[in-house]
């Protein structure tokens, strides 16, 4: 039986310290070089023997938008149950790439504005 693809781990801070989590299976490599340029933790692919059955995402549809945030669930922790951000500012191609498959739960939402808002004198004359 041959390779189906790539199965991905994410290596994120959860309580206290580094760990390993499962992020998508059997996905092609260009996802995983998506992955790699995109994620704010490391990224290790190994070669995947079958596709194991995805995680529901959080999000039932994208929104559309011109940037995405990726944020995962952490496995609970003192009865809460912590997310993370671990991809911003994608293209919709991007965002895209991480609702292949996921292997944990995933929430991909419309990224923040983060532009720097008008100096205070332009805004009052407008």
């Amino acid at each position: 039986m041959g390779s189906t693809g790539y199965d991905v781990r994410i290596r994120a801070w959860a309580s206290g310290q580094y760990d390993w989590f499962p992020l998508a299976s059997a996905v092609s490599a260009e996802t995983v070089e998506i992955f790699r340029e995109t994620a704010l933790w490391d990224i290790d692919a190994a070669e995947s023997e079958s596709a194991a059955d995805p995680v529901a995402l959080v999000t039932s549809r994208l929104t559309d938008a011109t940037g995405y945030a990726v944020w995962m669930r952490y496995p609970s922790s003192g009865g809460k149950v912590p997310w993370g951000l671990i991809a911003d500012r994608l293209t919709p191609d991007q965002a895209a790439a991480y609702a292949l498959n996921p292997q944990l739960q995933l929430n991909i939402q419309p990224a923040a504005d983060r532009s720097t808002p008008p100096p205070v004198e332009e805004a009052a004359a407008e």
